[in-house]
């Protein structure tokens, strides 16, 4: 079966006034994440030194403000926190945030959500997920690197003025260091780990910041990382109609519609590795006072291989998997972000490109299986023969090789998104805050998805 899907969606919103924040009227205080454990250096130094805590800085509300005075819910993870709880990716601070929750099967195909709110169905994306100011959204994510990232931030839906489609739910931001004019910077992480039983895994990854000028910084991050597998595939012989139930059956008795499956070419203990690598490039430039232009490039890739979950039925973290299953997850995001002012009004600009390619294999012998267990009738979904087919019926009944009757999955999904946002601010003097803005985006997906069966498709009448 071969299903083929496009998507192309071309929107324009010119947003009047999309949020008006004033504290002086809406003095709610938002909830930070672990703001006593990691608190982030106050701006004021003063305030630091008489004994109070340091401030978290957000742009949930597209201005640098105080947690504390931001007038919506969100929860933020400071730098400190991100590296002492050594978070890599989404399943590891979704933990740390209390209305987010995520559900899928493995690296790079897991959704978040928030407060449990999903579309009906599941098909369309419920939580917004952008890197800085562009918005890579969609139903399956790809495993950001969280390195050299100033904050992640978590902000409770709805958000349909400041952050657009696909973010009924919630708003997850990260948002990277950037580069600065004034200081050279280097650093770097090197991390050996291994989970519990399973294969030893590491990784390394490195920032620097080099002031070129007193206007021009470039900043650049990279990592490897590969994590060591815990999953099992055990070796096994499942003989297709022998009737008996410790191995597969086809539900009849007939030696010419035997066929035995070993999988003795892809076992092997720990079995579900992943290996990653990836960076992100800045650079700044200040061609004038109170004007910022900004180019940068994220690109990641990541290959996910085995199956991450386990067959109770074969023993504790183990399975028996007949064919190869693995995602080869890549994607590249770049943009630019201009910060000026007209006057006393603050003006941004942000545009972006994001593509994503994901090489999906995944063994359907289970499925394959159930149909069989399904009684009479079904047993024939399974019978495929070479080319010289069967001559004569009963007793007599002779066949050629029987091929392979188990299903493979092979998809392959391209997505491309171009992104253009415009946003001015009121002064800073006025007594509120006004945020006028237009945003357009146009979305193509291309999703190829094929059920097979090895050798089928060779037969010739």
């Amino acid at each position: 079966m071969n299903t083929k899907t496009g998507l192309k969606s071309r929107a324009m919103r010119a947003l009047g006034v999309s949020t008006i924040l004033s504290t002086l009227v809406l003095p709610m205080a938002a909830y930070a994440a672990e703001p006593q454990d990691a608190p982030v250096p106050s701006a004021d130094p003063a305030e630091d030194q008489s004994g109070g805590l340091g401030e978290i800085i957000v742009t949930a509300t597209r201005d640098a403000t105080s947690i504390q005075k931001v007038p919506i819910s969100m929860q933020a993870l400071s730098t400190e926190v991100l590296a002492q709880r050594q978070i890599k990716g989404l399943t590891d601070f979704a933990a740390l945030l209390p209305s987010v929750t995520f559900a899928g099967i493995g690296p790079g195909r897991n959704t978040p959500y928030f407060r449990g709110i999903v579309p009906a169905g599941g098909a369309r994306e419920s939580v917004g997920y952008y890197i800085d100011d562009i918005p890579i959204t969609g139903t399956g994510l790809p495993d950001v690197q969280v390195y050299d990232i100033a904050r992640i931030e978590a902000l409770s839906g709805p958000q349909g003025t400041l952050y657009g489609a696909g973010s009924l739910a919630g708003t997850i931001r990260f948002i990277s260091n950037k580069p600065k004019l004034d200081t050279f910077e280097f650093g770097y992480d090197a991390e050996v780990n291994k989970y519990g039983k399973g294969d030893f895994g590491g990784q390394y990854q490195s920032f620097i910041n080099v002031p070129v000028s007193s206007t021009l910084a470039v900043r650049a991050m990279g990592f490897y990382r590969r994590d060591g597998g815990y999953i099992d595939n055990k070796p096994n012989n499942a003989v297709f109609n022998d009737g008996s139930p410790s191995v597969l059956t086809l539900g009849d008795d007939n030696p010419d519609t035997s066929f035995t499956l070993d999988n003795s070419d892809i076992a092997k203990d720990d079995y579900n590795t992943i290996e990653g690598y990836g960076g992100r490039l800045q650079v700044l430039w200040e061609p004038a006072d109170g004007w910022a232009i900004m180019p940068q490039i994220t690109a990641q890739q990541q290959i996910a291989s085995g199956y991450f979950g386990f067959d109770p039925r074969v023993g504790d973290l183990e399975v028996h998997d007949y064919d190869v299953t693995e995602q080869n997850d890549k994607f590249y995001q770049a943009a630019l972000t201009i910060n000026g002012h007209i006057g006393d009004w603050d003006i941004v600009s942000a545009t972006g490109y994001y593509q994503r390619q994901i090489k999906l294999l995944n063994d359907y012998t289970y499925y394959t299986v159930t149909y069989d267990g399904f009684g009479a009738g079904y047993e024939s979904y399974l019978q495929f023969f070479d080319k010289n087919g069967c001559t004569g019926s009963g007793a007599t009944l002779k066949c050629s090789s029987l091929i392979n009757p188990t299903q493979y999955y092979r998809g392959l999904r391209n997505e491309k998104k171009f992104t253009q946002e415009l946003r001015i601010s009121t002064p800073k003097s006025w007594p509120f805050d006004v945020t006028l803005g237009g945003f357009y985006h146009r979305q193509n997906n291309e999703v190829n998805n094929d059920y097979a069966i090895h050798g089928l498709d060779k037969i010739v009448g």
